[in-house]
């Protein structure tokens, strides 16, 4: 190519360049400042608060005050700044704020027999580490233990030498029936168990929790030694020497709650009461009592085993009946908010 030639090229490669578009400029992202939440002026924020540690003005308020009076976003950050779910309605929000208790070490602290929390007094060693505070997927499985519907069919002493155990047969409302081992190790047949074995599944912390009632920090370990067992279980079983015959005694077990889903019978639900012992039972969880344990139509209360007298209809045919009431009110539901927003559709054009 001659001088010329090149010079041309370059000329129009240059003039090209010249009229192609410029980039524009990236825009600088301005940073959106963080709004400062409306707390209450007359009430002092802590600066220390279990193992945490707060500036001034910028700490978790004290417990017991009125959390109602105050705003949703300062409530969910006081749940973070107590380790607790933020999630929920508002009233359930304030009713965790309302009952929450700092950890208390020192029921633990006071055994005789215990030798810190890793080992007892005879050097049995816990068989995984001690959990100062409750992980987050034990959080998780707890919240599903509390929403879900279970419910405790069966369960039996399997205490020997010397140790306490016990299984224990629950029922969900997916129609699954899993068996929970109480043990040196936590043990459910579950999937979930199986899929993650180190952490208790819901069914396991349904048992713990709210059939037992164990308490923290106990509550939310991965294993026992013997003396944990003992407080947990000997309260249901008696001496590990002495088996009791479970079914006769679920009423022991439950006290006022109700004896198949360990809950309060003043839920809201439906409940039903016996006629021979007074005993108070949800009506759904008396028909899945009765589907399980009572053969033949041959229905009996679930603590005291006398025959059910009451009139009505009970067992799966109970259990199909309120299934469909529920299904024909929720198609309802559904029903009255599509014509609502259709009459809100006419509505907007007119």
């Amino acid at each position: 190519m001659s001088d010329d030639e090149s010079d041309h090229a370059s000329g129009d490669a240059l003039s090209a360049s010249d009229d192609s578009p410029a980039k524009p400029e990236p825009k600088s992202k301005a940073k959106r400042a963080k709004k400062r939440l409306n707390y209450p002026s007359d009430i002092p924020r802590l600066t220390k608060k279990g193992k945490g540690t707060y500036a001034v003005g910028f700490g978790p308020l004290p417990d017991g005050i009125d959390w109602s009076a105050l705003e949703t976003p300062v409530l969910k950050e006081q749940c973070a700044m107590r380790d607790m779910p933020q999630s929920g309605k508002r009233e359930e929000i304030v009713q965790r704020l309302t009952d929450y208790k700092e950890k208390d070490f020192s029921a633990l602290a006071a055994r005789t027999d215990v030798v810190g929390v890793h080992k007892s007094a005879t050097g049995e060693r816990r068989r995984t580490a001690w959990q100062q505070d409750a992980s987050s997927l034990f959080q998780k499985n707890l919240a599903k233990a509390n929403a879900d519907r279970m419910y405790l069919l069966k369960w039996f002493d399997e205490s020997m030498g010397g140790k306490h155990a016990a299984r224990f047969n629950i029922y969900s409302e997916s129609k699954n029936t899993y068996s929970v081992l109480i043990d040196k190790a936590i043990r459910c047949d579950c999937p979930a168990a199986k899929f993650n074995p180190r952490q208790a599944c819901k069914h396991a912390i349904f048992v713990l929790a709210l059939v037992l009632r164990v308490q923290p920090p106990l509550l939310f370990q991965t294993s026992f030694i013997k003396e944990d067992l003992a407080d947990i279980l000997e309260p249901v079983l008696g001496p590990p020497d002495q088996k009791l015959i479970m079914p006769a005694d679920r009423n022991h077990l439950a006290g006022d709650d109700c004896p198949m889903c360990f809950r309060s019978p003043d839920d809201g639900s439906t409940t039903l009461q016996c006629t021979a012992c007074g005993a108070h039972i949800h009506q759904r969880c008396f028909n899945h009592y009765c589907v399980f344990e009572c053969p033949r139509d041959n229905f009996r209360c679930a603590l005291c085993l006398q025959p059910w007298t009451q009139p009505g209809t009970w067992g799966q045919k109970g259990i199909d009946i309120k299934n469909a009431a529920i299904a024909e009110a929720e198609a309802a539901e559904k029903a009255a908010a599509k014509e609502a927003k259709k009459s809100l559709g006419k509505i907007r054009k007119n």
